[in-house]
């Protein structure tokens, strides 16, 4: 005869035996004396996860010091698998939950204020179990302080003309990177990198008026400072040919006429023809001539038949020179 098996009633010794989360299938054989068996009825149940994940940070480090933009990461495990882990700063969500290795997110320190702060991060099961990694205590200390900028060439108030020296003093708690020099407010060269702070302005490249320089001067972390302004007069010479016209004929006396003009005089202006000088315009250094429209007569019996340049080069008290556009004529 075969034993009759039914369920079981409750016993109070536990099961010993140890399963793998999820859906599980329970049977139960009985055997008698004479070594016949009988099977239960299968039944379903499932073991739920119960066991945490682990987790921790594995950078910053505990007690570093940090600035800028910095990566948090961490290590999470789980006898199952890890969904997520949320990092946390001072215990308020860090950016979104990373759902897939490698855990880290990006953080950019500007957003907190310079001091002490602590650093979590929550790793999450599929079963909901959750664990925190032991908190890392890290110190923002990100450069607040903007450099300070001064010009010190030209002199405020001054005339320039020619080609000057534009120059500024610049300092920093942490360090200068760069100083850009600006004209009206438009980039005046290349920023400057490294001391001395300095560039060669054209000033003829800039109409004669008024004009205002500045120095923009900025440091690792982003800040800047601008100067106070300062304000100079351009005042270049300019020259020219009146006479005789671009492409003219020669005849064997001709009248060239030069007109020229500095707002802080000239000492000299000189006439040439294929870069030889034929004539020159009074003046001087104890008597500049400021504006001057002259006729110089040019004998030209010996000159060579053919086309020939004809310039002007006027030179300011300053030493600066200018020259005016060529022209061709012809013998």
């Amino acid at each position: 005869m075969r034993p009759i098996l039914s369920r079981p009633s409750p016993v109070t010794q536990p099961a010993t035996a140890v399963s793998s989360p999820g859906a599980h299938t329970l049977t139960a054989v009985a055997r008698d004396a004479a070594g016949n068996t009988a099977a239960s009825a299968s039944v379903s149940v499932t073991v739920a996860d119960m066991t945490l994940p682990t987790v921790s940070i594995t950078a910053p480090a505990n007690g570093a010091t940090i600035s800028g933009t910095i990566s948090v990461s961490a290590n999470a495990t789980d006898n199952v698998g890890v969904v997520g882990v949320q990092f946390k700063l001072d215990g308020v969500n860090l950016g979104a939950e990373v759902l897939a290795v490698p855990y880290a997110v990006s953080w950019a320190t500007t957003t907190a204020v310079n001091g002490a702060h602590t650093l979590t991060a929550v790793a999450r099961d599929a079963a909901g179990n959750t664990a925190t990694a032991p908190a890392v205590s890290v110190t923002v200390a990100n450069d607040t302080t903007p450099p300070s900028v001064s010009m010190t060439a030209p002199s405020a108030g001054a005339t320039v003309s020619g080609t000057i020296a534009v120059s500024a003093n610049a300092t920093d708690n942490v360090g200068v990177v760069g100083v850009q020099f600006k004209l009206d407010g438009a980039n005046l060269g290349a920023e400057i990198t490294t001391a001395p702070y300095t560039l060669s302005w054209n000033t003829t490249t800039a109409t004669n008026a008024a004009h205002t320089l500045t120095a923009v001067a900025r440091d690792a972390a982003g800040n800047s400072t601008t100067s106070a302004g300062i304000s100079v007069t351009v005042a270049s010479a300019t020259v020219s040919i009146t006479a005789p016209l671009n492409g003219a004929t020669l005849n064997n006396l001709t009248k060239v006429t030069v007109k020229a003009a500095s707002g802080i005089g000239l000492t000299s202006i000189l006439v040439y023809s294929d870069n030889i000088l034929i004539g020159t315009v009074s003046c001087s250094t104890t008597s500049p001539c400021s504006n001057t429209t002259n006729t110089l007569n040019w004998h030209t019996n010996n000159l060579a038949a053919g086309p020939h340049s004809l310039y002007v080069v006027a030179t300011d008290t300053f030493g600066n020179s200018s020259s005016s556009a060529p022209i061709t004529v012809n013998k």
